[in-house]
């Protein structure tokens, strides 16, 4: 849905553009020598810093992100970061958890291999967004996104039946079915010749779009009669094509629902202020606010990453 991933890009490349800095634990000029280390081994990694913050801030979206570290030995003999590695969600088979609840590792599913991967908690950065529940999964925003997403891609379904179906009712067609029929049992049509008959106007009934070439051409001749006074000639033709149609009142409140639902999805996600101004409805005061706000949920963010 466009608006999740709008969110979801705009929301991780706020997240990834602040720069980290590790700060002394004292004033002694060890603990500066090692906060510099720290942040040289950030700069000299595989992954760049700003790409691992990106994928690890995806535990606001999916309820937690699991990334593997490794290590390597730096040219002055140090042991530094190699790289530290995204764990995609949908690998994480199960949990080793002990009887208090803290995650001790995970166990992933190779998506190479198909093997089940041992990563013991000392390997791994484990975040989990655990507001709504003690599962160590968490509860991320796309679990509140799946209902709203789910009926908004219905009502996008309807509306495009509509515009598909652009004859503005839906039509009927009129052949003269019996006297087909009675050539048909009179051996003066074949099965394939009666409905090649009506095949036109049967591919016209169930048109779904016009085309540019789309016509349909009709037999004239009007239905005919013996009274007294001769042969008489009625108004109702053999062939005829109508519209079935009613009053339209469902187009402006289903596209009110598609905005709705538009505008929960972006509330859920703190991103409304990439909606504001649609429709001649917002100001500048109010973009102000609503920007702030996600700024704010941006540093609360990255503190949890921090901490």
């Amino acid at each position: 849905v466009s608006i999740i991933a709008a969110s979801v890009r705009y929301f991780l490349n706020l997240l990834a553009k602040p720069k980290w800095v590790v700060e002394p634990v004292d004033d002694t000029a060890e603990a500066k020598r090692y906060s510099e280390l720290v942040e040289e081994m950030m700069e000299d990694m595989e992954t760049p810093w700003p790409r691992f913050v990106r994928r690890a801030g995806l535990f606001r979206f999916h309820g937690f992100s699991i990334q593997e570290w490794t290590a390597k030995r730096r040219k002055d003999g140090v042991i530094g970061i190699l790289d530290i590695e995204n764990r995609p969600q949908h690998t994480i088979e199960r949990w080793d958890v002990d009887e208090r609840g803290t995650v001790q590792g995970v166990w992933q599913r190779a998506p190479q291999t198909g093997q089940e991967l041992p990563l013991p908690r000392s390997k791994i950065v484990y975040l989990v967004d655990d507001t709504l529940t003690d599962s160590p999964e968490g509860m991320g925003w796309f679990r509140h996104l799946v209902d709203p997403a789910e009926r908004l891609k219905n009502y996008l379904q309807l509306e495009g039946y509509g515009f598909q179906r652009d004859l503005s009712g839906t039509p009927i067609g009129y052949a003269p079915l019996t006297k087909i029929n009675e050539l048909r049992k009179a051996n003066k049509l074949t099965a394939a010749e009666a409905s090649a008959h009506i095949q036109g106007m049967e591919d016209f009934v169930k048109l779904q779009a016009k085309k540019p070439d789309t016509g349909l051409l009709l037999d004239s001749q009007m239905h005919e009669g013996l009274t007294s006074d001769g042969k008489t000639v009625s108004a109702a033709p053999h062939w005829k094509l109508e519209l079935l149609t009613g009053t339209q009142t469902s187009l402006d409140k289903l596209a009110a629902a598609i905005t709705r639902l538009g505008w929960d999805m972006a509330r859920i996600t703190g991103t409304e202020s990439l909606l504001v101004g649609s429709g001649d409805v917002g100001s500048l005061a109010l973009s102000k606010d609503k920007s702030r706000n996600l700024y704010l949920q941006v540093d609360s963010t990255l503190d949890d990453m921090a901490a």
